[in-house]
């Protein structure tokens, strides 16, 4: 089947449907320009100075780096989650909100970045792999999640060689 055909195709089948379920990936964050395996220009952009410095292959490397202190770890993911909370909406995620307009929709996704939240109703969405938009508490005592912009805002504005102060890491609020 050629591409026009495959579209068509496609096409016929959501005008049918009456609910679409949305399985998204990070293809789709790929083609917005936020690939997380790879440097592309955003990412390379905002995560310029830890990839220089820790020689870090790709932005999802940096989350696998041995770093020497909890603050150098910190600094390095509230810089990478600031360029989730701050990333445009890439052009690919209107298209998609676009072809499925009339639908009802369901999404889940593998994606941490937030994208699908700004298209889409945020009940409509399981991100069954996370979101980089919470953090959790590490320790057994409870189950909650809490939105973390603030932490991570304040975070970048306090990175200094790299690190942040162990004031700002993130504690349980129980």
């Amino acid at each position: 089947m050629q591409k026009e055909e495959q579209v068509s195709f496609l096409a016929e089948k959501i005008r049918q449907a009456d609910a679409v379920l949305i399985g998204g990936g990070s293809g789709l964050s790929s083609a917005a320009g936020y690939n997380h395996y790879h440097w592309l220009p955003y990412m390379e952009e905002c995560l310029q100075d830890f990839k220089e410095w820790y020689g870090l292959k790709s932005p999802f490397d940096g989350f696998y780096y041995c770093y020497s202190s909890p603050e150098q770890q910190w600094a390095y993911y509230a810089r990478y989650i600031q360029s989730m909370w701050d990333a445009p909406t890439g052009q690919p995620y209107y298209d998609l909100r676009d072809i499925v307009a009339e639908k009802e929709v369901f999404v889940l996704t593998t994606n941490i970045d937030m994208q699908f939240e700004r298209i889409f109703q945020k009940e409509r969405i399981c991100d069954y792999q996370g979101n980089s938009g919470y953090v959790q508490c590490s320790q057994p005592c409870h189950d909650q999640i809490y939105s973390n912009v603030k932490m991570i805002r304040r975070m970048n504005e306090n990175i200094r060689e790299l690190r942040v102060t162990s004031e700002l890491l993130p504690r349980c609020n129980e």
